[in-house]
């Protein structure tokens, strides 16, 4: 008799409601995640695309938002609720990605040709010996 592990096995029907599919991903159903990511994947990537525009991460995005859903599904406390929890948590990975992108703006400058040349300092020889030591 073959045993099949209770992950894989997938049900005759779809979870009808929000609730029992939220229950199906927190008891471990590799084939429940796959159903949220179906049934909520392109919704929340045209939430990503309203946010960020037509952007090349926002597929990369998705599938951050998507690994934080998943670890963090028992903290959402009414299963009903799930596409007000699922839309706050793609605001606020979208948010941070935005404020993660300006902070690394200021790195981006022009080209080197805006750039002064600047001579670096002569150290004297007392400098020079206390960096040795």
């Amino acid at each position: 008799m073959t045993v099949i592990a209770k992950s894989n096995v997938r049900p005759l029907r779809p979870p009808a409601s929000a609730a029992e599919l939220v229950e199906l991903v927190r008891s471990g159903h590799e084939w429940a995640r796959d159903e949220l990511y179906r049934r909520h994947g392109p919704w929340m990537r045209r939430v990503l695309v309203r946010i960020l525009g037509f952007h090349p991460d926002v597929d990369d995005l998705l599938q951050d938002v998507f690994g934080i859903v998943f670890r963090s599904i028992d903290q959402l406390r009414e299963p009903n609720a799930l596409r007000g929890w699922l839309l706050r948590v793609t605001t606020y990975a979208s948010r941070n990605y935005i404020r993660s992108r300006k902070r690394w703006s200021w790195i981006r400058l022009g080209s080197s040709a805006d750039l002064p040349d600047v001579a670096a300092p002569l150290a004297d020889e007392q400098a020079r010996a206390a960096t040795r030591a």
